[in-house]
């Protein structure tokens, strides 16, 4: 390979490297904002949870949460075998693939039991920011999960 393709393809490498890790932050910075938001309205409410509704259990999004940090482990871990040619690397992507899918059906098992307590989008500040919060991270699950097949059929 020549030397001027090879400093094309490393600089190639480096763009994409600086692409990716300013969507992540980009990223990120929204759910952060997200949460200041929850955390500022939640600071300046005179009761919590706000207009007399019940307090919501902590274990669904737990679940979900450990569900996603789950998924990142094993897509590492795909990573991490496909690097070495080992062919257990789509078994660690397939897992991945469904760990992402088991988040989204627990995102619609929460956005039910939320419904059932009367947390609705347009209720009030409170409902809207959990439910833009969590829409966008469905949203970008959905768009991972579209990424990850493209992937699976290209290996």
């Amino acid at each position: 390979m020549s030397k001027t393709l090879e400093n094309q393809q490393l600089g190639l490498q480096n763009a994409n490297n600086i692409a990716i890790t300013v969507l992540l932050v980009s990223l990120g910075m929204l759910f952060a904002t997200f949460l200041l938001a929850l955390f500022m309205y939640k600071l300046t409410a005179t009761t919590w949870p706000p207009m007399g509704l019940k307090e919501v259990a902590l274990y669904p999004p737990l679940q979900s949460t450990l569900i996603i940090l789950l998924s990142s482990f094993t897509y590492m871990k795909f990573e991490s075998l496909f690097a070495r040619s080992n062919p257990k690397y789509k078994n660690q992507l397939i897992y991945t693939i469904y760990l992402g899918v088991l988040f989204l059906i627990s995102q619609v098992w929460i956005w039910s039991l939320w419904l059932e307590r009367g947390i609705t989008v347009d209720m009030s500040i409170y409902g809207s920011i959990i439910y833009v919060m969590t829409g966008v991270h469905g949203a970008h699950i959905v768009l991972s999960l579209l990424s990850l097949f493209y992937v699976q059929y290209i290996v």
